[in-house]
């Protein structure tokens, strides 16, 4: 399936690195995926989780996902639901499938699981200009 990339708002190539806002954990999480493919019909399938951070994850799936779009994640084993954005879409890979990158709706805990929290120099940022104590 040929793809305009601009469509799905994916920049091929970037001006400019942004640095991650946290750490992120390699995992395996077995999901369940509910939300929009690209061509606005509905998708409910089965699914990975093979990174997650703070902010959120990257799903490899074999649906393409609506840019932007709203979807309820589920953990298979917990059955923890919560909500995501689409973020990002990465190339189709050989086995078909495709790596979805998704922003948490509520930054904590992703899919049951706990992950780092934001990076040491920038709670020292955060604390220095806004003159407070910043716990984790």
């Amino acid at each position: 399936m040929k793809r305009d990339a601009s469509k799905l708002g994916r920049v091929d190539v970037e001006p400019e690195v942004r640095e991650r806002r946290g750490e992120r954990v390699l995992i395996s999480i077995s999901i369940q995926v509910r939300g929009l493919r690209e061509d606005n019909t509905k998708v409910d399938e089965g699914a990975e989780a093979i990174v997650v951070s703070r902010f959120g994850a990257l799903l490899r799936m074999d649906s393409l996902l609506k840019m932007g779009s709203a979807l309820t994640v589920t953990n298979s084993l917990s059955k923890e639901e919560e909500v995501f954005r689409v973020a990002w879409i990465g190339e189709r890979r050989p086995d078909g499938r495709w790596d979805i990158g998704v922003e948490a709706a509520n930054p904590r805990e992703v899919l049951g699981h706990p992950v780092p929290g934001p990076k040491a120099e920038d709670l020292a940022i955060q604390a220095s200009s806004d003159s407070m104590v910043v716990s984790v």
